[in-house]
């Protein structure tokens, strides 16, 4: 039974992570914003990597609004309130 439980939340953050992200943190990169960013290997360009020291994931395909659209849709932690302003 427990097995079952441990794959259904594994489905439900796999999830979770697609739609609303950030997806696994990845590998620090030191790099600055708008800054060149050299790899010494291609391979290297289609990791998950996020900023070192700020922990910000680097999206290197789409914005944010392509990548996670829920959060587009309804933002966390806007309340209906503030939506309808």
């Amino acid at each position: 039974m427990a097995n079952f439980i441990e794959g259904r939340e594994s489905v439900i953050e796999y999830l979770r992570r697609e739609l609303v992200g950030p997806v696994e943190i990845g590998d620090p990169l030191a790099c600055e914003p708008n800054g060149a960013v050299v790899f010494d290997d291609v391979s290297d360009l289609f990791k998950n990597w996020h900023q070192e020291g700020s922990e910000q994931e680097i999206l290197q395909r789409d914005n944010p609004c392509h990548r996670y659209g829920v959060g587009v849709l309804y933002p966390s932690g806007i309340t209906n309130e503030e939506m309808e302003t």
